[in-house]
């Protein structure tokens, strides 16, 4: 059942669900993974914090940028393209740029 449609508090949250405590459209799954964050040509990892259906929290080095475009590369997992939607210091978080049913598959499966 759609969460608009579901009575409020009835079902656990899931990783697709829109009921996050932070108020985002998707819930967030603590995890600690290893990534690889390509810009183009350049290729470097990253540490994946927290990773939900729509983006993730990440370690990276200075070479990103708010608004750049990334391809993100998780082990087990095929290629998710995304953007920079924030940095602090070396905290990034990027906004996945495809449909959230896509990246839940990939996260349930892992």
């Amino acid at each position: 059942m759609p969460a608009a449609d579901r009575p409020s508090g009835t079902d656990p949250p899931t990783i697709d669900d829109d009921r996050s405590p932070d108020r985002r459209e998707h819930l967030r799954r603590p995890v600690l993974w290893t990534g690889l964050i390509e810009i183009g040509d350049t290729r470097a990892r990253c540490s994946i914090h927290d990773i939900s259906a729509g983006g993730a929290r990440l370690t990276a080095g200075p070479q990103l940028r708010a608004d750049d475009r990334i391809v993100l590369t998780i082990e087990g997992m095929r290629e998710i393209p995304g953007r920079v939607a924030w940095r602090d210091g070396q905290m990034v978080g990027i906004e996945f740029l495809v449909g959230s049913s896509y990246v839940t598959r990939m996260i349930v499966a892992r």
